[in-house]
């Protein structure tokens, strides 16, 4: 196996010599020579099946239970860390090899991509390790560009003594102040956003948005005072920008040697203007008062200085692409709250009424569409929970001026989304024309796939999906409105997630016109955390839009629609079994996730749901234990049930669909990385010996069918065929996260959170999401 990047595997292999130094150095070498035993024996899994596993484990598994608790931290405290060094290095390769490709061609692109960064685990690092890892992020960087390197090897190795002895995960739980402040520090980066700036002066609009502070479906944490905080935040990092592009403008004016009159007159006026900037620190009532003098200053200035030399200068181009893109200079709030909650109009219904009540107050005087983009109401149903939507808009605004966003997140909603809409339409003829006149005829709808998935499987979901969205898109055109399509997707595949390719394989054109998809967790960082990376996923959305041709609905075949009912039926019977619930409690770190400090929000909807698991943390405990269940249970069974026919006929279906072949490699990126050997002992610890033995048989046999359903399907024998560098990346970290797993089961016997908490967000690091 050979499929990795030279320079890579070189990086990787140089770094981790740099840190087993590190290693010795701060822990001694006792302590070195156990984590290098425990890798050394992992190593040696790589390829091994479920039962060759699990006994290949027994050993390590043994060895680690009989150290002492302090030393057992400290081998999870370093192999966490050493997973995200590993994340760190595939990252700087990746920045290091988008650079030196040629630019991609940008001439025809989507007339939007939006991107909606939400909080998730990925904050319950602790602030002090994120910070460090940037400044390994740089020097890896800088590693690829030198040619002697011993600079940045000793950097590294500082840097790596300084990691070690700084806690990985937080003891405190974050804050909505904190996500939004980890979310800010990294999309309002000032690179980033001169990155954005550029894209918009050649043509290609990238907006950004956030839920942290606005989201208030479940979250008793989020609160018109935590959303005013949030759009602070987002303030001074956009304040600052403007004022330092118009003092950098000023500052090429002061050079001149005789300015005239007109050349005074412009210096008086940046100064005037970056006055009225250094004013807005605090978003007050009449806030956006404000905002439209410094917009109608800024415009003046602009028209003054063409005027006095022909042109304006880049930074004064800047500013002006800065307030096209931030109108409101903060970074604008999606609101969402339950449908029901506004229905019912109860005490709960408060919080959300307030906060819109100081969007009101807030945005007086400009359009509130610039502080908050939409109003998403989830588990949407019937028409009526959308008329409760416009009615508290119209209560706060006096009229429909913040757009009502469906949430279509279930089954029954995906399967009865147009039937809603079709009602709703009929009852607020009014807000029909609103959308056409005021909004540009655009009409946004929100796809649930962490929940659809959580209640049917990710078969049976992306297909409800990819049904919902073609069935929109000929019902809004009809109606002369343009679908946008939010896509409410996460990192992981039970959560929507999936290459860009993958994913718009099969939406139809309209998704594409306008791309809107919540950027969630460790896909914050992982695609916006570098400008260069940035601009290459931007890239890779508009490649895709500029090769689609015209789209046709696919139309699939009696046999795939078999396919996916027995799927979801046989999916369904495992997790509504009366007895699943105390299975998922007994195997999964499940029972301790209210304690753990990875979020703000809780882990389950309503003090008194017994299991209400919200779908993150539902994938979280199957991404932790390597399970990956939700991707995969139900469809190997489905596979058996059919016929010869039935299964000639899939074959047939799966070689023109572009459809089933996204799902198929997305199934193949799931069976990667399960390692039913490693949840055996999660069985184990959980259960009594006979129902774990039957459990585990059962699971692999239905990841035996599973594969086979793959390999017949596809006619392949590897799994990420498609991307065998991808492959191989997987077998190489897998082995690596299998101490982190054992020694997970010990703090979790010992119910000890804070060495829980560390093999926590060493797993995500090593599966490179948390779920």
């Amino acid at each position: 196996m050979n499929r990795l990047p030279a320079k890579l595997k070189s990086l990787i292999n140089d770094v981790s010599r740099i840190y087993g130094e590190a290693i010795k150095d701060q822990y001694g070498t006792n302590t070195f020579r156990i984590i290098e035993s425990v890798r050394s024996h992992m190593k040696t899994s790589r390829g091994y099946n479920p039962d060759q596993l699990k006994n290949h484990l027994q050993s390590t598994y043994h060895r680690l239970r009989r150290l002492p608790l302090d030393r057992l931290k400290d081998v999870a405290h370093i192999l966490a860390i050493y997973l995200e060094i590993i994340n760190r290095c595939e990252a700087a390769y990746r920045h290091h090899r988008i650079q030196k490709r040629p630019p991609a061609s940008l001439a025809r692109s989507p007339r939007a991509v939006i991107c909606v960064f939400t909080a998730h685990p990925t904050e319950a690092k602790d602030p002090r390790a994120l910070n460090l890892l940037k400044l390994v992020d740089a020097t890896l960087v800088e590693w690829l560009l030198s040619p002697q390197k011993k600079r940045e090897e000793k950097k590294l190795k500082h840097l790596f003594k300084l990691l070690l002895k700084t806690g990985f995960a937080k003891s405190v739980a974050p804050k909505v102040e904190d996500e939004i402040a980890h979310i800010t520090s990294i999309v309002l980066d000032e690179d980033l956003i001169t990155e954005q700036i550029y894209l918009h002066q050649q043509g290609i609009v990238v907006h950004f948005r956030t839920w942290v502070g606005g989201d208030k479906d479940g979250h008793p944490f989020v609160s018109s005072r935590q959303m005013k905080k949030c759009l602070e935040t987002s303030r001074r990092y956009l304040a600052s920008y403007a004022g330092k592009e118009l003092s950098r403008s000023e500052e090429l004016l002061a050079n001149i040697s005789s300015p005239g009159p007109g050349v005074k007159q412009l210096i008086l006026r940046h100064r005037s203007i970056l006055k009225k900037i250094e004013s807005l620190e605090k978003l007050e009532k009449r806030d956006g008062w404000k905002i439209l003098q410094l917009g109608r200053a800024c415009k003046k200035l602009f028209s003054v200085y063409k005027k006095e030399w022909g042109e304006i200068n880049h930074h004064l181009n800047n500013l002006r692409s800065l307030m096209w893109l931030y109108p409101a200079l903060v970074l604008p709030l999606e609101l969402r709250e339950d449908s029901e909650v506004l229905v019912k109009n109860g005490l709960e219904a408060r919080k959300i009424h307030d906060m819109l009540a100081t969007v009101k107050s807030i945005s007086s005087g400009f359009d509130p569409r610039w502080y908050v983009k939409g109003f998403i109401l989830s588990m949407v149903h019937v028409s009526g929970d959308l008329d409760a939507g416009v009615a508290a808009v119209k209560k706060h605004f006096g009229r429909y001026r913040i757009p009502v966003i469906p949430l279509f997140e279930t089954k029954s909603a995906l399967e009865n989304s147009k039937a809603i809409l079709e009602g709703f339409f009929k009852g607020n003829k009014s807000i029909y024309k609103t959308h056409r006149k005021e909004w540009g005829s655009r009409f946004e709808v929100m796809l649930g796939y962490s929940d659809s998935a959580k209640e049917t499987g990710t078969l049976a979901s992306r297909y409800l999906i990819a049904e919902t969205m073609h069935i929109l898109d000929s019902y809004l055109r009809k109606m002369k409105l343009q679908p946008v399509f939010f896509h409410g997707s996460g990192g992981s595949v039970e959560r929507g997630g999936g290459s860009i390719k993958d994913q718009v394989a099969w939406m139809p054109n309209s998704a594409l016109d306008i791309f809107k998809s919540t950027v969630q967790g460790e896909m914050v960082f992982r695609n916006f955390g570098d400008a260069v990376i940035m601009r290459s996923m931007v890239e890779k959305i508009i490649v895709e839009f500029a090769g689609r041709k015209h789209f046709k609905r696919e139309r699939f075949v009696k046999s795939f629609k078999t396919l996916v009912n027995r799927a979801n039926e046989g999916y369904r019977r495992l997790v509504t079994a009366e007895n699943f619930p105390a299975f998922v409690k007994a195997t999964t770190p499940y029972q301790f996730l209210s304690d753990l400090k990875i979020g703000s929000r809780p882990s389950s909807r309503g003090k008194s749901a017994e299991f209400r698991l919200r779908a993150i943390p539902w994938v979280l405990c199957w991404t932790q234990t390597r399970v990956l269940l939700p991707s995969w249970w139900g469809v190997g069974s489905a596979w058996k049930s059919l016929n010869d026919s039935e299964k000639l006929e899939l074959i047939h279906c799966y070689d023109h669909s572009a459809f089933f072949q996204s799902y198929m490699k997305i199934l193949g990126f799931t069976l990667a990385k399960v390692e039913l050997g490693v949840f055996h002992y999660y069985l184990r610890e959980g259960l009594s010996p006979a129902k774990a033995k039957s459990h585990y048989d059962t699971l692999c046999s239905e990841f035996d069918l599973t594969r086979q359903f793959f390999q017949q399907l596809t006619r392949q024998r590897e799994f990420l065929w498609f991307k065998p560098w991808l492959q191989e990346s997987i077998q190489l970290r897998s082995p690596m996260i299998h101490p982190l797993n054992l020694i997970q089961l010990t703090a979790i016997e010992k119910k000890d959170l804070k060495l829980l908490q560390d093999t926590v967000s060493g797993i995500a690091s090593g599966m490179m999401t948390t779920g």
